[in-house]
């Protein structure tokens, strides 16, 4: 579970409604199977340019979900499971003792599947996207919060990641950081999987906009992600 999908260039990308694509990464030359499913369908919340192609999709790293998923299911489930066996081993779990508990179970179990949902509606939203034109970043924390950054590839002038510690180091996951002469200075992907490969992918985009790229190396792929 990489959390990074590259995608193929591709004037139809994303022009499915609801910006579905079903990536191809073969076309490309990344051949990253362990990275996105055959079928994996991967939604962008905004509008592309006519002439704008998706290269790179990736989302925080997994370390930032999947342990706050686990702590929220064992909260929702345990104490439920705790008081319906107290009151039967009690023997109290009859009439309207059992029917208020069974209620109390039901909204509780309801509101931490309340929480678990929005838990993924964030971690599906918290998008940084290379395109053939800028980096995007993006969250929305609720349908009704939506927050979006972009930095043109012209724009980028340095380019700098950071893995830190062992446990960053173990699990490879890091921060990536762009310095642009745009609106926004610092562009920063953070919690990011293989920063280094995603730095490798835009510098290789940011060259090839701005023309520096030699002509042998303008349909290189950068080295495939594993």
């Amino acid at each position: 579970m990489t959390g990074i999908s590259l995608a193929p260039r591709r004037d139809d990308a994303f022009s499915r409604p609801g910006g579905l694509n079903r990536y191809d990464t073969h076309e490309r030359g990344y051949c990253p199977a362990a990275l996105l499913a055959k079928d994996a369908p991967v939604k962008l919340p905004f509008p592309l340019q006519p002439d704008e192609q998706v290269v790179l999709v990736t989302h925080r790293h997994w370390i930032f979900f999947v342990p706050r998923f686990i702590g929220y299911a064992l909260a929702a489930l345990v104490p439920a499971g705790l008081l319906l066996l107290v009151l039967r081993i009690q023997g109290w779990f009859h009439g309207t003792t059992a029917r208020v508990a069974l209620l109390a179970c039901l909204l509780w179990l309801l509101y931490w599947l309340a929480r678990l949902a929005l838990l993924k509606y964030r971690y599906d939203r918290d998008l940084w996207v290379i395109t053939n034109h800028r980096v995007v970043d993006l969250v929305a924390t609720s349908p009704f919060n939506f927050h979006m950054s972009t930095a043109a590839l012209l724009e980028i002038e340095d380019i700098s990641t950071s893995i830190d510690g062992i446990f960053q180091s173990a699990f490879n996951y890091g921060n990536l950081e762009c310095q642009t002469a745009g609106e926004v200075r610092h562009f920063t992907f953070r919690g990011v999987p293989d920063p280094r490969r995603i730095a490798a992918v835009l510098e290789h985009e940011s060259l090839l906009a701005k023309g520096k790229l030699p002509p042998a190396l303008r349909d290189t792929p950068t080295e495939p992600l594993h």
